[in-house]
């Protein structure tokens, strides 16, 4: 692989992970803020997740990063690329959301609509990570 490749994957790969970070936040922080309220009991005391927060943050990022690097790997330059990226998300989120959510409900106390807005929310954000790494990865 060329140096300037390597770049540019590395690139899309930090841009993603910021992206990845900010769609969890809008997920968990914001749309599901008051799903969490009502099940407090299941999760830390708010203070011991602040001070974790800065290791959520960076698995998000990481995982981002990762994302992207994967998506460069098995670029195709004579594919659309938007098509690409929708491609690889749908099979990012078939692959990750329903074992993540699934997971998670078997192993705490949730209700099963908080399962089942987790699954759809790791799925739509799979690709829509996906469509963002068909725009910012050129080889």
């Amino acid at each position: 692989m060329n140096p300037m490749n390597l770049k540019r994957r590395l690139a899309a790969g930090v841009l993603l992970g910021v992206v990845f970070v900010a769609l969890e936040f809008l997920v968990h922080g914001c749309l599901l803020s008051g799903v969490y309220k009502e099940t407090e009991s299941v999760w830390r005391l708010e203070s011991e997740m602040k001070s974790l927060f800065g290791l959520m943050i960076a698995a998000q990022f990481v995982f981002g990063v990762f994302f992207g690097i994967v998506f460069a790997q098995g670029y195709e330059p004579r594919r659309a690329p938007v098509g690409q990226g929708f491609r690889y998300g749908l099979i990012m989120g078939a692959m990750l959301a329903p074992m993540n959510s699934l997971v998670w409900y078997v192993l705490l106390p949730i209700p099963m609509m908080l399962a089942v807005y987790w699954l759809l929310a790791g799925f739509f954000e799979m690709v829509v990570l996906g469509i963002v790494a068909s725009f910012v990865y050129k080889p």
